[in-house]
């Protein structure tokens, strides 16, 4: 479904475009086709923002950035490159997909929605919605920490470091381990097998979710 930028009489009622980002469900942002953010939903974006021990990460601080850059992993970013370019160039009109975003203590189930905004000369923007389908509480898997995400300046040993898929929440296994090596475990396996609770944590994406995420809409 493709967004349709309505024109400026649209708005003559009052409703501003930042409006309507604030009163989307859950956290929603605009960016322009070359993927830099140009607004967020403050309400949605700044409540997500502290529950995950970002606090910091403030609207005010990301607009005006590339979406990109706060994906560390190039795999990852180089998933969302392709998600993103699909919308843009018009080969999808929206994308959507369930993915995890899990805390120490929840496992959490949402939607991501990346959907063109077009205007008078194509695509003008791109819209990106994620909502929350479900969370369930469960016992504390460290594992989902902020404090654990990798620091590119102090590079951890390969065996101290840790690769979860961003879009199923699972584990590389063993830690350091090379694509041809690994596999992919959940977080109460990875426990169960020993795996050492002092580990730099960065995403990744497992074979599985590229099959079922970024296979088909790219």
């Amino acid at each position: 479904m493709t967004v349709k930028a309505p024109p400026a009489a649209a708005f003559s009622v009052g409703v501003t475009p930042q409006q309507l980002l604030d009163a989307m469900e859950g956290v929603a942002y605009l960016t322009d086709p070359e993927a830099t953010i140009l607004a967020v939903g403050q309400p949605g974006w700044s409540l997500f923002a502290a529950d995950n021990g970002a606090p910091w990460l403030t609207a005010e601080a990301v607009i005006g950035t590339s979406l990109f850059a706060a994906l560390h992993d190039d795999t990852l970013r180089d998933t969302y490159r392709r998600l993103h370019a699909a919308v843009v160039t018009g080969r999808r009109s929206e994308t959507v997909f369930e993915y995890r975003c899990d805390s120490p203590i929840a496992e959490r189930h949402m939607r991501m929605s990346i959907t063109a905004v077009t205007g008078d000369g194509g695509v003008a923007a791109v819209l990106y919605q994620s909502q929350m389908l479900a969370e369930v509480r469960r016992l504390p898997l460290p594992l989902f920490s902020t404090d654990l995400r990798a620091s590119l300046q102090r590079p951890p040993a390969p065996d101290r470091r840790v690769t979860l898929c961003a879009f199923c929440q699972r584990v590389a296994w063993p830690p350091g381990s090379d694509d041809t090596a690994r596999r992919w475990i959940s977080a109460a396996d990875y426990y169960r097998r020993g795996g050492p609770p002092e580990v730099a944590v960065s995403d990744g994406v497992c074979p599985a979710c590229t099959a079922r995420v970024v296979t088909p809409n790219v």
